[in-house]
């Protein structure tokens, strides 16, 4: 009698663990959006780390770019740097859910002094829809004066 009772206790076990798992499925759904986010952090990321600082351009949106240009000394100081780690530190959602806020830490190796640095860049994402894009509305990294 036992053996039909540790059966019946695994049986409801696997049921129960087969149950959980399809619900835990279908309430974290990765959505067009979600999918377009990881994308589109992943490609910036890849471009900073790879300094390919021009083409982060085409991640400021438009309208922030006409408000806030990036001026060429600001392109040429962030050109003698090389990121060396890109670490997030926080990511806070928009009470609306169409933007976050993402701090990150960068250290970045100053290509003509041979040192490396550490400075946080703060990150304003924002959804467009359409046509369906996440556009950044803060800028480059703020890298200042100094050196």
């Amino acid at each position: 009698m036992h053996r039909m009772t540790d059966h019946r206790v695994a049986g409801c076990i696997r049921a129960l663990m087969a149950a959980g798992l399809c619900l835990l499925l279908i309430g974290c759904p990765m959505n067009d959006k979600s999918k377009k986010q990881d994308e589109t952090l992943n490609n910036f990321q890849t471009m900073l780390r790879f300094s390919e600082y021009g083409g982060l351009l085409n991640f400021i949106d438009s309208d922030y770019l006409k408000e806030n240009p990036i001026t060429s000394l600001e392109m040429n100081r962030l050109r003698q740097y090389k990121v060396s780690s890109y670490d997030v530190r926080s990511v806070v959602a928009d009470d609306d859910e169409q933007g976050f806020r993402q701090v990150v830490e960068l250290k970045l190796f100053n290509l003509r002094t041979a040192r490396e640095r550490t400075v946080l860049y703060y990150q304003n994402w924002k959804w467009h829809d359409p046509p369906g894009v996440w556009r950044l509305h803060s800028g480059l990294p703020d890298l200042g004066s100094a050196p």
